[in-house]
């Protein structure tokens, strides 16, 4: 058969291990051995079916031998008063406080910057070259109210002066003059009178003679005489009125050269530009030997003795303003005009406005202002808040970090352009209260713990009812109704150690329930230092103080938390909106001898 397929010797030869050393093993075994053949099967039994099986082999063994673990007996329930009590959950818990423990004050945070009291624009009243200017007029400097800051040359005013002197002058000289004049007029009028009497006795003698003694010639020459001396008289008379009306006008004429002279005299004094107010330059126009117009600025002052602060408030902020008593604020004076004044006016407002200095968070300034007025009307469309003015009396005046207070200049001051934080003290007409800030839970929910010895009552069984022992372990952890939650096992699942070894003191503990209030809404966030867990005593916390703890000033709606219930702040399972659950709280955290103990039925 091998002599007749002329192919099986070449296959022979080529798959030799002499002639092809690196065969694959699993390449058919040449036709002339029977040995190889075998041993390739044997490898591939044990690869593809003993190493399997022994390996299933011993996965069974070994869970044969560990078998399987059986739940340990549960102990049956402790029915005792006490370990009802130990299988409540635990909770910690702290005491809500009212707003009046710290004043019945409620502060609100807001940003605000430094603004300008007001801005003094001093402009030139005359016309002129500036010849002198003094070192201090140059933007910066603190100038105070009156000193001399800049001088324009003043010779064409001092001519107008000195002229105007001498028309007064002269004008008082003529008054003089025509006064001697009025005097000789009086005199004449005088002289007139005593020529008229004498004239008229001479024509009534003539006149009184009898016929033949006088002429007719002498009689009229009388007559004439008189006449003359009546005519005399009255020209005396009409020189003496005239020279009263020149006398109005001449005083008139001096009244106009008086006035033109104090005019020159102003303008001679406005030549010399001080500062009208205390305050310093920010900007400075007048350069030396430069010609100026009347009317034009040169000068800028801000006005230092006081100073704003410029703070957007929240429509919330806004609305704890306006929630404020103004009956101590209204005066006589504006009882008239409130009905017109009513949303326009703000109720002044304590504030403080701090500032911190950068890279150095010890180092806080303090000022004190008040809250005024709104900047303008209406809220900034952008950021839809409400634009309003703080007034600080004394921005030199401000607090130390120690809290002392001093008076500075220069950067301790109260600078236009600083970034503060204002706080603002509000005195609220709505009842608060002080929340822990861990009792806060999402949603704007409280949990509030009541004291209920109750939940640890034994439901009873009705009469005839045949309760197997397994049954009434869990008729106990029902609790006192069928709305309530009672767990048999610690909230986190398991105990600590301390609390396995320790003895459970059930005098240690009080029972109740948990209650769901919604509606909380979170106003402000505060830090407090309390004092003695029974005393009530609170303070306010210095910020950064490990023993201060926070709180937030919060209105609950329909005043369902008082000072002095109790929320929880630790976690809790099984806690819903409409199912009280029973818990256990520490009996030192809450007041000694507040809190009832269960009594043993």
């Amino acid at each position: 058969m091998s002599d007749s397929n002329p192919n099986s010797s070449d296959l022979s030869v080529s798959t030799g291990p002499s002639d092809s050393p690196t065969a694959s093993p699993y390449s058919p075994a040449p036709s002339g051995g029977g040995q190889p053949r075998r041993s390739g099967i044997g490898m591939s039994l044990l690869w593809n079916f003993v190493i399997p099986c022994l390996i299933l082999a011993g996965a069974f063994g070994i869970f044969v031998w560990f078998g399987v673990s059986a739940a340990e007996e549960r102990p049956p329930a402790d029915q005792s008063l006490a370990g009802r009590m130990q299988r409540l959950p635990t909770a910690d818990v702290q005491q809500v406080r009212g707003l009046a423990e710290i004043g019945n004050q409620l502060n609100l945070e807001v940003d605000g910057v430094v603004v300008p009291f007001r801005e003094v624009q001093i402009a030139t009243e005359v016309a002129g070259r500036v010849i002198s200017k003094s070192p201090a007029c140059e933007a910066g400097n603190y100038v105070t109210e009156g000193q001399l800051l800049c001088q324009i040359d003043p010779q064409d005013y001092e001519l107008e002066v000195d002229r105007l002197v001498q028309a007064v002058s002269q004008a008082k000289q003529t008054i003089e003059e025509l006064e001697q004049e009025k005097t000789n007029s009086q005199r004449l009028v005088e002289i007139a009178e005593s020529d008229i009497a004498l004239r008229t006795r001479e024509v009534n003698r003539l006149e009184s003679l009898r016929a033949g003694f006088s002429s007719e010639s002498e009689r009229d020459f009388a007559q004439q005489a008189l006449l003359q001396s009546r005519q005399v008289m009255t020209t005396a008379k009409n020189q003496l009125e005239l020279l009263t009306k020149r006398r109005a006008g001449l005083e008139a004429s001096l009244a106009i050269a008086e006035v033109q002279l104090r005019v020159a005299r102003l303008n001679l004094e406005r030549t010399q530009i001080r500062a009208k107010v205390s305050g310093v330059i920010v900007r400075e126009d007048a350069e030396l030997n430069s010609f100026v117009q009347r009317g034009s600025t040169i000068l800028t002052i801000e006005d230092t003795s006081k100073a704003e602060v410029a703070v957007n408030l929240r429509m919330d902020h806004l609305f704890w303003v306006l929630n404020q008593d103004r009956g101590n604020q209204v005066n006589s004076e504006d009882a008239l005009s409130l009905p017109d004044q009513h949303g326009y006016r703000l109720p002044q407002t304590a504030a403080t406005i701090e500032y911190e200095v950068t890279g150095r968070d010890d180092s806080v300034y303090k000022w004190s202002g008040q809250l005024m007025r709104y900047d303008g009307i209406g809220l900034d469309q952008q950021t839809r808040t409400a634009p309003v003015r703080i007034v600080v009396d004394n921005p030199r005046r401000f607090e130390k970090p120690d809290g002392s207070e001093s008076l500075a200049s220069g950067p301790t001051a109260l600078l236009r352009g600083m970034f503060v934080k204002v706080v603002l003290h509000i005195k609220p007409q709505r009842e608060l209260v002080l929340l822990p800030a861990l009792a806060m839970q999402p949603g704007s929910r409280i949990w509030q713990f009541t004291p209920d010895p109750s939940v640890l009552d034994v439901k009873k069984e009705p009469a005839g009812t045949d309760a197997k022992p397994a049954d009434a372990a869990g008729t106990a952890d029902e609790g006192s109704g069928p709305a309530e939650t009672l767990a048999d096992e610690p909230a986190d699942g398991e105990e600590d150690e301390a609390e396995k070894t320790a003895p459970f003191v059930m005098e240690d503990w009080v029972a109740g329930r948990v209650l769901v209030i919604d509606r909380v809404r979170a106003i402000e966030s505060t830090s407090l230092q309390l004092g003695n867990l029974g005393d009530g005593k609170v303070k306010e916390g210095v910020a950064g103080e490990s023993s201060a703890t926070k709180f937030w000033i919060c209105e609950v709606a329909g005043g369902a938390l008082k000072p002095g219930d109790y929320v929880v702040t630790s976690p809790l399972t099984a806690v819903s909106l409409d199912t009280p659950l029973s818990v256990r709280v520490p009996r030192a955290q809450t007041a000694p001898g507040q809190l009832p103990v269960a009594s043993i039925p």
